[in-house]
């Protein structure tokens, strides 16, 4: 669900950079889930990770 609503961010949308930025993160890690380097039922995991690279975004950004 968030990478169809990250594809249809328009380019011009200031808060454009961060959904792709976790649209990124979400892609590499479904190949690894793909690869078996994640097994596929360790979503809360994945959903922590997500959560932790926004955080880091957020921080990373802030003046």
């Amino acid at each position: 669900m968030v990478l169809v609503l990250a594809d249809n961010i328009p380019d011009d949308t200031p808060r454009t950079k961060p959904f792709k930025r976790l649209k990124g993160f979400l892609v590499s890690e479904q190949k690894s889930v793909f690869d078996g380097d994640l097994p596929a039922n360790r979503w809360s995991e994945l959903l922590h990770a997500v959560s932790d690279n926004m955080d880091q975004q957020a921080n990373s950004v802030r003046i």
